[in-house]
């Protein structure tokens, strides 16, 4: 809709949202839902970790942990190779626990629809 990064991350500011992602601001600015933090989004996505195996789940725990320290923004498809090297040193190794770069990819990518898919907060979702 036109509005910079600063000015986005400056309405998070106003509303005390640091804690939160964009979406979860916007959500509250909009249709004043409570703001929910990042860690509350991931320990409620946690049940879905045994879909995975145990490996997975182990990486898929790092990326969480990211995610809450960090923000929305490590989830990023181009942030991947980044946190694979962070927590297993190189890709090779990464692959050596995981598997192929397409099921680490899709493990990584697939993981998160569980971040926003459901109402956490009893709330409608933002359109």
């Amino acid at each position: 809709m036109g509005y910079s990064y600063s000015q986005l991350e400056e309405l998070t500011k106003v509303v005390h949202g640091d804690d939160s992602d964009l979406y979860d601001v916007l959500n509250y600015v909009a249709y004043n839902k409570e703001l929910l933090p990042r860690l509350t989004r991931a320990e409620n996505v946690r049940n879905h970790l045994s879909d995975y195996t145990t490996k997975q789940q182990d990486f898929l725990e790092f990326v969480l942990k990211q995610y809450v320290e960090q923000g929305v923004y490590e989830l990023a498809d181009d942030k991947l190779p980044k946190l694979l090297e962070l927590k297993y040193h190189a890709i090779a190794d990464a692959q050596k626990q995981l598997g192929d770069l397409t099921t680490v990819r899709e493990t990584f990518i697939g993981f998160q629809q569980y971040l926003y898919n459901s109402n956490l907060d009893g709330s409608q979702p933002f359109a």
